[in-house]
């Protein structure tokens, strides 16, 4: 087409690699100078990359020490120009480090200390996952070195014993606030740490307020974090919150810390909380405060650990945030019980949430409302025209009897949309050859459920769907990017 400017042989090789695999980037490198160059681009940006993979590129040895386990790396000589140079030419290309907490190495710190040309070894960093449990893991003072402005993702998991967060996580936390323009976007941070520890929410606090005009997406597992230290803080521009709120229902100290943070943080569209020591079926709208969740206009909402959904509570959920796209209410299985809801509840929420396309629940068809969702069509067919793409049912319990799964079949597709995702917990059997699965795992087949019983209600929806395929199987957490 005239005026149109035809694509160069680097931009049809980009688009032929856009989509590769690992394998085959690395297959491809081996080409020619030209792919070379491309396709070390794609895999060193685009995949994470574990720290003493790369470095054992410079000439290393290490030591065993077995109490604990671990190998302790430094230099056999120093390195040449050449080495510096190929290792440089990977550690350029690198966007994400990976430390995973089974990482039994350490290394001395003359090695992060050396620098090619005064440049530092990870120039282009966006993003670091560093986990640091007990040792022998590698330690956070030697994550130092590799932080730049450019990071722009930071997950920091850590495990400790009885005494608290060590000095160590503590500096290291405090040195990033100090970091010339450095402007995080994401900061996430598992920590196991079994008691309160001050000092923690005062390090993380000062972190976030140094980065809190840049920071979008922020995510706390920890089981002991006070979230008051975000009170007084104003986060504009956050978009993704995780949070943990302590036990209490009615009046309880609870309330004033989330109506703080829902003050300082606006503009919260995804939401996923979770419950400190709380009875398995309490019902979400009863813990005390919790309401003030309902100011923000969520498109994501994600509840964990048996906390239970009443039918009054999805009402007030449904009119605060009509423009929510996913709900996911953590199956929870304890030995105080287990939560499923009445399968026609899954045609009040559609029905409540126009905008809904994924939810995540698990659902029992029995008991007196049974007969209501079996025989009685008119809500569910109100939810026409459908919007639900992606069903997580957990560990959902057909009806009692097979003669009642047609029923449910009507009923899965006058609420759910033709070409329906399913991802299904279910108690594998070990049969015949067969591969021995755990007690409960996620089924990963694609395609078929596995379980007769349920394939025939899945088979009998894609019949009334026109013969559009109904797809089985692990469905991949998408939410549009904004967590780590």
């Amino acid at each position: 087409m005239v005026g149109m400017k035809a694509p160069t042989v680097p931009d049809i090789l980009i688009a032929i690699l856009d989509d590769a695999t690992a394998p085959t980037l690395a297959s491809a490198a081996r080409v020619s100078r030209a792919w070379s160059i491309i396709a070390l681009d794609k895999l060193w940006s685009s995949h994470d990359i574990k720290v003493m993979d790369l470095l054992r590129v410079l000439p290393l040895s290490h030591e065993e020490d077995l109490s604990p386990p671990h190998r302790f790396w430094s230099f056999q000589r120093s390195p040449t120009n050449d080495e510096w140079a190929r290792f440089y030419f990977y550690a350029s290309r690198v966007r994400s480090l990976f430390m995973p907490s089974s990482e039994p190495d350490r290394f001395e710190p003359r090695i992060i200390d050396w620098k090619i040309k005064n440049d530092l070894l990870f120039p282009n960093l966006r993003k670091v996952e560093w986990h640091s449990t007990r040792a022998p893991a590698m330690p956070f003072s030697q994550l130092r070195a590799f932080i730049t402005s450019s990071l722009q993702q930071l997950f920091l998991g850590t495990e400790y014993g009885d005494d608290g967060v060590d000095e160590d996580a503590l500096s290291f936390l405090d040195s990033l606030t100090t970091t010339e323009s450095l402007r995080l976007k994401k900061f996430k941070l598992y920590n196991s740490l079994p008691i309160a520890d001050p000092k923690l929410a005062m390090a993380i606090a000062k972190l976030v307020v140094a980065n809190e005009d840049s920071i979008s997406a922020l995510e706390l597992r920890s089981l002991r974090l006070d979230m008051s230290f975000l009170a007084n803080h104003s986060l504009q521009n956050l978009r993704a919150l995780c949070f943990g709120v302590k036990h209490s229902t009615g009046n309880g100290e609870a309330q004033q810390p989330i109506q703080a943070l829902v003050d300082g943080c606006p503009h919260v569209e995804y939401l996923r909380i979770w419950f400190e020591r709380h009875q398995i079926g309490t019902d979400l709208l009863a813990y005390s405060g919790v309401r003030a969740i309902l100011a923000w206009q969520l498109l994501s909402f994600e509840v964990e650990k048996g906390t239970k959904l009443s039918l009054a509570t999805l009402g007030e959920m449904a009119e605060a945030w009509p423009k929510l796209r996913s709900l996911n209410v953590h199956f929870w299985r304890t030995e105080a019980g287990q939560i499923h809801y009445p399968l026609p509840r899954l045609a009040e929420i559609v029905l409540g949430f126009p905008e809904l396309e994924e939810l995540d629940m698990a659902f029992h068809c029995y008991g007196p409302e049974r007969d209501v969702i079996l025989a009685d069509q008119r809500v569910s067919e109100r939810c026409q025209p459908p919007r639900l793409k992606k069903l997580k049912l957990e560990d959902s319990i057909l009806p009692g009897s097979p003669s009642e799964y047609e029923l449910m079949a009507q009923f899965l597709a006058r609420v759910c949309s033709p070409g329906l995702r399913i991802e299904r917990m279910y108690r594998a059997k070990r049969t015949g050859g067969s591969v021995p699965l755990a007690e409960t795992e996620k089924l990963v087949t694609m395609g078929r459920d596995p379980n007769p019983d349920w394939d025939a209600v899945f088979q009998k929806v894609e019949e009334l769907h026109g013969g559009v395929r109904i797809w089985v199987g692990h469905i991949p957490e998408d939410s549009d990017g904004v967590w780590f």
